[in-house]
């Protein structure tokens, strides 16, 4: 899955708020095998020597919450409601609830129907599910598991059927050269009474320096303009997930694309993300691996009330151009 920050409405954070992303570990790996996931990709949660415990991720977003506003914390995966990683989900959105903080989700649906009471105790107020194709066959291929769309349309159809409906919404990939992998998506989500869709082109991730939309501006917009059309011919509301603003600002001529509604951080350093080695990314670091030029916390070596100052003091250098 590549949504980056999973904001629960179309809407920017404002200014003085941050998005906190975390992602948890897996210990027994994903369920499903996607080549194209983005938390595969920065190698975020593969096994290491030391990865973080429930307690030290909540110590640092405790140490994060004194010193910034926190506008919403973000889970992601591997897959945040597997068994193995399903107590640090709990621990976090707890400590976020307890906080004041609004929280999300970006899960992809196979063990949904199963976490259901659970995410309407801990008030979720967004689960962003994953669906790559409306057909069965093509979302089994793209993420190499046979059954993967049943259990997730299983999950989707029971969290339609809760206290969730009103939280949910459908995140799809945009795959380089396939856009006709989600033309039939509108359909679907219309026909579960599902109306916003959330679309993210695919990203590349580099080992150093920063990663970018892996396809052109102009032709990625071209294929969301024609994705638009089909939403809005089925009800839906289509949101370009466009946080660090590779298409905000080129239009390549095509008059239509102003009618795109797109998510973008008003500031790239409003996102922060930890990962279950320790690493702390901001802003575009995201797009590089976790494994790479990033700062990596040992909450062995230092505690996070010294940890968290010293990147926050970082950011802001880094924001100031200082």
């Amino acid at each position: 899955m590549v949504v980056v920050l999973a904001l629960p409405k179309a809407e920017a954070l404002p200014k003085d708020e941050i998005g906190a992303t975390f992602v948890v570990p897996a210990p027994h790996g994903c369920d499903l095998d996607c080549p194209f996931c983005f938390i595969r990709m920065r190698r975020e949660a593969d096994p290491a020597e030391r990865q973080l415990t429930e307690r030290d991720y909540t110590d640092f977003l405790d140490q994060l919450n004194l010193r910034c506003r926190i506008g919403v914390v973000s889970l992601q995966g591997y897959e945040p409601l597997l068994p193995g990683s399903w107590s640090y989900s709990e621990a976090l959105l707890e400590r976020a609830a307890e906080l004041g903080i609004q929280t999300t989700l970006v899960t992809n649906g196979t063990h949904l129907a199963d976490r259901i009471p659970d995410l309407v105790r801990l008030g979720v107020q967004a689960v962003t599910v994953s669906v790559d194709s409306a057909d069965a066959a093509t979302h089994d291929r793209l993420r190499r598991m046979p059954g993967a769309f049943a259990a997730t349309l299983r999950g989707l159809e029971s969290a339609c059927a809760s206290d969730l409906e009103d939280r949910l919404l459908v995140a799809s990939v945009l795959q380089r050269g396939k856009p006709q992998y989600l033309r039939a998506m509108p359909q679907l989500l219309n026909g579960l009474g599902l109306k916003r869709w959330v679309v993210s082109p695919l990203y590349n991730v580099r080992r150093t320096g920063r990663g970018g939309v892996v396809d052109s501006p102009e032709r990625i917009l071209f294929q969301l303009i024609r994705l638009n059309d089909a939403a809005g011919e089925h009800g839906v509301q289509l949101i370009v997930d466009d946080d660090f603003g590779f298409l905000g600002t080129r239009s390549g001529g095509l008059a239509k694309a102003s009618a795109l509604v797109k998510r973008q951080l008003s500031k790239f350093d409003q996102l922060v993300r930890l990962s279950p080695n320790g690493s702390f990314s901001v802003g575009r670091e995201i797009l590089g691996r976790a494994d790479g030029d990033v700062a990596i916390w040992n909450p062995d070596i230092e505690r996070a009330k010294t940890f968290v100052p010293r990147m926050i003091e970082k950011r802001l250098q880094v924001s100031n151009g200082t």
